[in-house]
């Protein structure tokens, strides 16, 4: 259930890509300054598209407004192994978007579903390819975000796979990644965390086989 969540988001996230050209990473104000998560903003490709008619897309996710939409999270955003249900409006599933990873350097912008201007990567800045590179990783319950809010896995790749080691798992020692072709992979404890901070980053030309 958990990998089916995975892919419906990657799903989601390439849905955006096919309008705008690019991998979405938040919904920004005219500036730039992030106001809501990707996770809002691949709302209406997930069959979700009253819930992101209910957002104000200028306001940022703890506005007063905004805030009363956290309870409303999809399930979706909720991994079934973890203790966090959806009235929680707390997720685990994370982007990658440390240093070098798939959404840094966000150097795009354009509109998106509701007018909604977003920030992303374009795609062909990935060039590890979107089969090679991680687009969202779940971290540990202790470790979960509000859905609506533009925080993602922000450390360098060396410091995030070392991290999730760490931190333990929810699913017994199991961490899910999904890769930017939607296809989900599984970081055991004998995996090299040398090899997870390598399929972090979106250049490098590194490629290893996981479990899925």
């Amino acid at each position: 259930a958990c990998s089916f969540n995975l892919r419906g988001l990657g799903q989601g996230m390439l849905m955006v890509e096919s309008g705008v050209r690019f991998i979405p990473a938040a919904i920004v104000d005219k500036d730039g300054k992030p106001l809501l998560s990707w996770r809002v903003a691949i709302l209406p490709y997930l069959e979700e598209g009253a819930l992101y008619e209910q957002f104000r897309l200028d306001e940022p996710w703890d506005s007063e407004h905004n805030r009363k939409l956290l309870p409303l999270m999809p399930t979706i955003y909720a991994c079934p192994s973890s203790s966090l249900t959806p009235g929680d409006g707390k997720t685990t599933y994370l982007a990658a978007a440390g240093p070098g990873m798939a959404l840094s350097s966000q150097s795009a912008k354009g509109r998106g579903p509701g007018g909604a201007l977003l920030s992303g990567v374009p795609t062909s800045a990935v060039p590890d390819g979107m089969s090679k590179t991680v687009l969202i990783v779940e971290v540990p319950t202790e470790a979960a975000v509000p859905w609506t809010k533009p925080e993602d896995l922000d450390a360098n790749p060396t410091e995030a796979a070392a991290r999730i080691f760490r931190a333990g798992s929810h699913q017994g020692g199991i961490h899910m990644v999904l890769f930017g072709d939607t296809h989900v992979s599984l970081i055991t404890a004998d995996v090299d965390p040398a090899e997870v901070a390598a399929i972090l980053t979106r250049g490098g030309n590194e490629s290893f086989t996981l479990a899925e």
